[in-house]
């Protein structure tokens, strides 16, 4: 899949452009659920922020965002890992600064 899709094909995988909306409410989601990476002991946000990376990993690919895609699947992938005690916060940390700012690049092309 290339890059970046163009507006003809965007236009038919989302006609109404709620995918790039729904990347804006990811990231607050994302920031609202980043205090757990200090409280290891939260299981439950630990989780929740999982499921949203896996989510993205997938949908950012298929609308042309390749860069959140990688991103969420490297933080989905460590926060695999803290919560099986094999990864500290610190790299589940670093990860999701790096998606919060692929998605920061995809929201301003939109």
């Amino acid at each position: 899949m290339p890059e970046r899709l163009s507006a003809a094909e965007l236009a038919l995988l989302d006609p109404d452009g709620t995918f790039s909306r729904r990347l804006g409410g990811d990231r607050a989601a994302l920031l609202a659920l980043a205090p757990a990476l200090r409280a290891p002991s939260d299981d439950r946000a630990l989780a929740d922020m999982q499921r949203l990376a896996h989510r993205l990993g997938g949908a950012a690919g298929t609308f042309g965002h390749a860069a959140v895609s990688e991103a969420a699947l490297d933080l989905e992938e460590s926060l695999i890992a803290q919560r099986e005690g094999e990864c500290d916060g610190d790299v589940t940390a670093r990860r999701l600064v790096a998606l919060l700012a692929a998605l920061e690049t995809a929201l301003r092309l939109k």
